[in-house]
């Protein structure tokens, strides 16, 4: 059933798509020609970001991100599945953790304007995200030391604040990448900061899986925590092309 309810939205989402949001119309592109195009995209979206400090540092935040996102789904499962002594109980363990972690991910989102009219500026609320997101990587490390029942709720609790953070700073960094380019090239640099978090997601999940076998989960967990909440305390950090924000 949640299968072919998530289905049921995906095909609302497409009439919705098609509708609501016609294309311009563009010059007809070969497969061919659009493949050979890519490289060119992507070097002229990195040399775009390079203009920008604040684009440098906002794509670190995406490097950051996309190896906590890999080190959290790819050790969280079997960690749990660890917990509950049992692969069946396991998956269902991890079925409702993962169910909770889409709520906390809406529930920051939510947040992120509250949060934005208190503190005055997107900066603030981004740190503060990445804050609450780092802490609670550094609370599953944490997590891995408690056994049975109490060690899922733990990591129940760490994964899900991870997510709130995460959705708290998702709009108000997006607002922040916004501000720093024009409209004819955020596509470009919104789609190397897609590339990077997913290099970085796939870098990480190996590095550091790799790194939880030979070691401990606690100790990937804990670089992945480093690594998202370096990159963002430097959103902080003054620059010298700042624009109001």
């Amino acid at each position: 059933m949640p299968v072919l309810i998530a289905a049921g939205a995906d095909v609302v989402r497409l009439v919705m798509t098609l509708v609501a949001m016609p294309e311009p119309k563009y010059e007809a592109r070969t497969l061919v020609s659009v493949v050979r195009g890519v490289p060119s995209v992507v070097a002229s979206g990195v040399r775009l970001a390079g203009r920008s400090l604040v684009l440098i540092r906002i794509l670190m935040v995406a490097a950051g991100m996309g190896t906590a996102l890999a080190v959290m789904e790819l050790l969280t499962p079997a960690w749990l599945t660890e917990l509950a002594g049992a692969a069946d109980r396991g998956v269902l363990a991890y079925g409702l953790v993962a169910a909770v972690g889409f709520a906390a991910d809406a529930l920051g989102s939510g947040l992120s304007m509250p949060l934005l009219r208190r503190l005055g500026s997107v900066r603030a609320v981004c740190l503060a995200g990445y804050a609450v997101s780092s802490l609670a990587l550094a609370g599953m490390a944490a997590a891995t030391a408690v056994d049975g029942i109490a060690g899922v709720l733990a990591a129940a609790i760490a994964y899900s604040l991870m997510f709130v953070g995460l959705g708290v700073a998702a709009g108000p960094l997006a607002q922040l990448l916004h501000s720093r380019v024009d409209a004819a090239e955020r596509a470009t640099v919104v789609s190397v900061d897609s590339l990077i978090l997913m290099l970085a997601g796939a870098v990480g999940a190996v590095a550091l899986g790799q790194l939880a076998v030979s070691t401990h989960p606690a100790i990937a967990f804990a670089v992945a925590a480093v690594a998202l909440a370096v990159p963002a305390a430097r959103l902080a950090a003054p620059v010298k092309d700042v624009t109001p924000a």
